[in-house]
């Protein structure tokens, strides 16, 4: 229960996560309060042990895509295809380790990528579900591709 949101941008369980609004989700394993997802640092994990497994979801707008890494925690992947939406596209990738990613970005910023090419990729505002809290065990489709 909440606010609209605060049900929309704090979620608090992996189910509600999912239905209000499409989210990738990544699968990994908790370090220092982080989802370790391939090279991926992931934060909001602090609330899990270390070691444990963990799903963070990432809404496509949280997707951030750039042709060189902006920072250390940027990790490369693979551009499998661009769906025009208008004003804005999902951009559909693949990380080094297999799971997949969408990203929603206004076209302007779709310069320079290629399908097939390499990216860098930022994660932002992770929502972390211990796979307990009914968190998948695998990459999760999108809810409305």
């Amino acid at each position: 229960t909440g606010t609209p949101s605060e049900v929309y941008n704090e979620p608090a369980t992996p189910f509600v996560a999912g239905f209000v609004g499409a989210a990738n989700v990544l699968q990994g394993l908790v370090i220092g309060g982080r989802v370790q997802s391939g090279d991926q640092l992931i934060k909001g994990a602090a609330h899990l042990s270390d070691g444990a497994a963990a799903s963070a979801y990432i809404r496509p707008h949280d997707v951030r895509i750039s042709l060189i890494s902006v920072n250390g925690n940027s990790i490369q992947a693979k551009v499998d295809r661009v769906i025009d939406l208008g004003w804005t596209s999902k951009v559909h990738l693949t990380l080094y380790d297999g799971q997949t990613l969408v990203a929603e970005l206004p076209n302007d910023q779709l310069k320079g990528l290629e399908l097939g090419g390499e990216v860098f990729v930022d994660l932002k505002n992770a929502k972390v579900f211990s796979p307990l809290d009914g968190g998948r065990s695998t990459s999760d489709e999108l809810a409305s591709l």
